[in-house]
């Protein structure tokens, strides 16, 4: 009986670890299966580590608790093999590291405990401090990517938070089940240690889980507004396209009238005047070729919005982009970076005399790598963090200073890199952006 319930107990270590593994996935990853087929899965993979753990080779339950933790992440997220292989790796052994540490930690903090009978209790205790130690180490590691990729610039107190109770949680835990083994208590003492132990986990679980669902909103939010973005530029990009149709109607319409004006100039000898006529003409906005910077939809209108505003505000805006290029790109990506690169720049143009936006795309001699290149007029030398990150200049600090976040963000998804200097001799702004194409 007593054997059947060790081995319950060593069955319920297992699925929490499954368990913790998808929150670090869930963080880490972009899910694309449900909760209910990730949770049978998971059940059915562990199962039979579990099963495997009977044999006492701790070389093989490692191999295929690697390979569960990879073939987990490779069918329920959007991963790339390698990242899913390093992640399960790394899973593994931070789970074996806290199985064998934990009693090596008791041994630091206890003296005699190696020669202390292994009671239940003491099984529970050194399981509950085991499965937290798993928890938080992952959990700190999810952190630390986030950071890392700036996504949470917006969010600074719930990090702490987040960094804050697995470490009490922690240490509290640690401490009961410390007392738990010196003073080996019996009856109520030790159900209410083991329970209050119990409770911290799940403290530590369902902060987890808070902190999970904040990062799934947020996502959804995102694609929300990029979405929304979308719509809105190419809603002014046909507007824009139909008002330049709808002058060109009227230009061709009157083009008798303005041909007679302009024999009659001529007629009259007034050739200086004629050919300042004409002139006008070529010059107008109505003889220009149709709104088309580039063969992607997507980001032609993207473009054209942002020419209308350049128009608005005397900035002149050169456009080179090689046919064929940036249809690898997802949607939100490529709204992500042109919008946000753009703003900036217009933003950096401001209260320049002669400013100038020049924005190229072209491919690397014979190779799948895209460059992406933007120069554009700067006053002054842009503001930097002490990890090189640009700082927003606006006054609402709350509601800006996510556009590069959101760049840098989209342009991982490539294996992309972006690097930007400002030029004092020219007083330009240099943004270098690489891609690799799949």
């Amino acid at each position: 009986m007593t054997y059947m319930i060790f081995q319950s107990c060593y069955y319920l270590v297992y699925l929490i670890g499954a368990y913790i593994f998808e929150q670090f996935c869930d963080t880490i990853y972009n899910s694309k299966r449900d909760l209910g087929f990730k949770a049978t899965l998971l059940i059915i993979l562990y199962s039979f580590i579990f099963s495997l753990s009977y044999f006492g080779d701790l070389l093989i339950t490692a191999i295929f608790l690697v390979y569960s933790n990879f073939v987990f992440s490779i069918l329920c997220y959007k991963c790339k093999w390698h990242f899913a292989f390093i992640n399960s790796v790394i899973a593994t052994v931070v789970m074996i590291f806290c199985d064998v540490g934990t009693p090596s930690l008791f041994s630091v903090l206890i003296p005699d405990f190696y020669e202390k009978d292994l009671q239940f209790s003491n099984f529970v205790a050194i399981n509950i401090v085991s499965i937290i130690s798993y928890y938080i180490i992952l959990h700190f590691l999810s952190l630390q990517r986030k950071i890392q990729k700036l996504e949470f610039k917006f969010l600074d107190d719930i990090i702490i938070v987040m960094y804050v109770i697995p470490a009490l949680s922690y240490f509290i835990t640690l401490t009961l089940c410390t007392i738990s083994i010196v003073s080996n208590p019996s009856g109520m003492v030790t159900i209410l240690i083991s329970c209050s132990a119990l409770l911290m986990v799940i403290i530590c679980l369902t902060a987890g889980l808070f902190y999970t669902n904040i990062i799934s909103k947020n996502r959804k939010l995102t694609k929300l507004r990029i979405q929304a973005q979308k719509d809105y530029d190419d809603t002014q990009y046909f507007k824009m396209v139909n008002e330049r149709d709808e002058r060109q109607r009227i230009l061709i319409h009157d083009i008798k009238k303005h041909l007679h004006s302009i024999m009659d100039l001529l007629d009259s000898t007034d050739n200086n005047d004629a050919i300042e006529y004409i002139n006008t003409m070529l010059k107008s906005n109505e003889l220009k070729n149709s709104v088309r910077f580039c063969d992607n939809n997507l980001l032609n209108s993207i473009l054209a919005r942002y020419s209308k505003t350049c128009a608005e505000n005397n900035i002149s805006l050169n456009v080179d982009i090689r046919k064929g290029l940036l249809s690898f790109l997802k949607f939100e990506d490529m709204t992500a970076i042109f919008s946000n690169l753009l703003e900036n720049a217009i933003d950096a143009c401001g209260n320049c005399d002669n400013s100038f936006i020049d924005l190229s795309i072209t491919r690397k001699s014979s190779t799948n790598l895209i460059l992406v290149d933007i120069v554009n007029s700067c006053k002054t030398i842009p503001l930097t963090d002490a990890y090189g990150q640009l700082i927003t200049t606006k006054s609402n600090t709350l509601n800006h200073g996510y556009g590069m976040k959101s760049v840098t963000n989209a342009i991982s998804n490539y294996n992309g890199n972006m690097q930007f200097h400002f030029d004092p001799t020219t007083f330009t702004f240099h943004t270098i952006i690489t891609l690799l194409e799949p």
